[in-house]
């Protein structure tokens, strides 16, 4: 596809956060099958890669391994002749990120041994923690809408009742 609309590897670029997202999307392109050049590693040389790396090293000039196009001036990173995903990690490219301002000592070191425990980093366990509660329907919604059923329907079933058609699937 890349051919198709005349993008060369050499001219896109994935930009992250941190030096574990740099590293993570290079293994992802890698096992793509395609070609992959470190910014760190990077001497500015016009190359048939795509080039990986974090905001910090790609804003930095091209003699000191900064990132570039062979289209941009030798001394600058030249951003509108680049295809550049700026991204915390390759999933995540377009998503919103939520700040919580003010969490206790004590509740962000409990979430941290519970992401230590699952093997996950903090944010991947607050993603999956966050994507599971937003997945249950809210319990007063549920109420509501039981309610409402109740009014349409007009049952009115004792509290004893309920418990025995529970209770009876359980014999």
């Amino acid at each position: 596809m890349l051919r198709e609309v005349g993008t060369r590897l050499g001219d896109i670029g994935v930009l992250c956060m941190a030096h574990a997202g740099a590293n993570r999307a290079a293994d992802v392109l890698r096992g793509a099958g395609l070609e992959v050049v470190m910014l760190e590693r990077y001497d500015g040389s016009e190359v048939d890669a795509v080039k990986v790396g974090t905001n910090k090293r790609a804003g930095r000039p091209v003699g000191r391994r900064g990132l570039r196009t062979s289209a941009a001036p030798r001394n600058t990173c030249h951003s509108r002749m680049l295809l550049a995903v700026r991204c915390r990690c390759m999933q995540t490219a377009a998503m919103p990120s939520i700040t919580i301002r003010d969490v206790p000592d004590d509740v962000r070191d409990e979430l941290a041994a519970r992401a230590r425990l699952s093997g996950r980093s903090l944010q991947e366990y607050l993603r999956t923690e966050l994507a599971r509660l937003a997945s249950r329907p809210d319990p007063d919604v549920l109420i509501d809408k039981a309610r409402e059923r109740t009014k349409r329907t007009g049952s009115r079933l004792a509290a004893e009742q309920i418990l025995a058609h529970r209770d009876h699937d359980r014999r």
